[in-house]
């Protein structure tokens, strides 16, 4: 599933890719971009299709992904927010090398 992959804001991030990575033992690491000085770090975990952050670096925080087609679409309601971007309901983060971008309206 998501296990050892990174993913990237499809509507990029705080002066170059937003990437998220879900590592293989359980742990995250997420970077808002070049020009952020925090690196979010924490546990993940899979819950009825949802993918759960729960931040351990510092913020008591939840973030909530569903997963569609391969893409974490980030949940407002119930999800912390990131320091540096505003990340909206429904925002995608693609496999990084997957090329996705939001589609234009």
């Amino acid at each position: 599933m998501a296990a050892g992959r990174t993913f990237v804001r499809n509507k990029g991030g705080f002066g170059g890719d937003f990437t998220i990575t879900l590592k293989e033992d359980g742990t995250y690491q997420y970077y808002e971009g070049f020009l952020s000085s925090y690196i979010g770090v924490g546990t993940w975990d899979v819950d009825n299709g949802a993918v759960i952050l729960t931040e351990n670096g510092g913020y008591d925080q939840t973030i909530r992904f569903l997963v569609e087609k391969g893409d974490l679409i980030y949940q407002a309601e119930g999800s912390g927010a990131f320091l540096y971007v505003k990340v909206e309901d429904g925002d995608r983060f693609s496999p990084e090398g997957s090329g996705g971008k939001d589609p234009v309206p």
